[in-house]
């Protein structure tokens, strides 16, 4: 697991998967030391748009995507994260619609988004795990077993990965 203080760690990997079409999961394990202001899981930036995976000061999981046209939208789960535990997180997105989990329970759906949402291209800059864009929203706590996959996983590989003993 990668640990991080809340206040300049971060890891940046460059972001070189390609979502073809609209379907996508973001899954991972993370242990909050304490509830954030917001604090970043997933944030990735290509030419035509970016996500942002985060815990907000709520402890509900959020994404938030921008588009080069200037569309965005948040989106929040409808459940919080606990503090000083592992959890499993994962939002997927199909044919439209994105899906939160937490611990494998569905935790809030998001319809009607655009095919744009989520589809990036090869020419793609950056991709960081603990951390918006480099500077902002630290992670404070531990995150393990990062996966972006380029299909949307169904809730039993949902629960699947939610099955591991993480501890």
């Amino acid at each position: 697991a990668l640990s991080f203080d809340g206040k300049d760690d971060y890891v940046k990997l460059p972001a070189t998967f390609e979502a073809p079409g609209n379907t996508m999961t973001v899954a991972a394990w993370i242990k909050l030391n304490e509830l954030p202001e917001t604090e970043s899981v997933i944030y990735y930036s290509g030419e035509n748009g970016k996500f942002y995976f985060f815990v907000d000061n709520a402890g509900k999981l959020g994404l938030t995507y921008e588009l080069e046209d200037g569309t965005s939208g948040t989106k929040d789960s409808i459940d919080s994260v606990p503090t000083g535990q592992w959890v499993h997180v994962a939002v997927t997105r199909d044919r439209g619609n994105l899906i939160f989990y937490i611990n494998a329970k569905h935790s809030g759906m998001w319809a009607g988004l655009t095919d744009q949402v989520f589809k990036y291209d090869d020419s793609s800059e950056y991709c960081f795990i603990g951390v918006k864009n480099g500077g902002t929203s630290f992670f404070s706590g531990c995150i393990d077993e990062v996966r972006i996959y380029t299909a949307s996983l169904d809730q039993l590989h949902i629960e699947s990965l939610a099955l591991w003993d993480i501890n």
